[in-house]
């Protein structure tokens, strides 16, 4: 699979439903399960972080979506390659 693939198809899976505040754990497992994420630790305040190396540098992302409900997400993609979404 060539990088440009691997991106788009990874990007669609990571967007491909709706995740409220404190569904986080549900968008892991899935991640995981599909072979996206890796085995991550989790610390007290419910953040998950991975260790590589013995590095300070940390990089963070939210993975909770500004919603009530968890739906589906419909993607929609132009001729050139933009992603966007039906809107709802």
């Amino acid at each position: 699979m060539n990088s440009f693939k691997f991106i788009k198809d990874t990007f669609l899976t990571l967007t491909s439903k709706t995740y409220p505040y404190g569904t986080e754990d549900d968008l892991v497992l899935d991640m995981q399960k599909k072979g996206i994420f890796p085995k991550f630790d989790k610390d007290n305040f419910g953040n998950y972080f991975l260790k590589i190396g013995e590095s300070r540098t940390i990089f963070a992302s939210h993975l909770d979506t500004a919603c009530k409900d968890q739906v589906t997400v419909k993607h929609r993609i132009s001729k050139q390659q933009i992603v966007t979404t039906d809107g709802n």
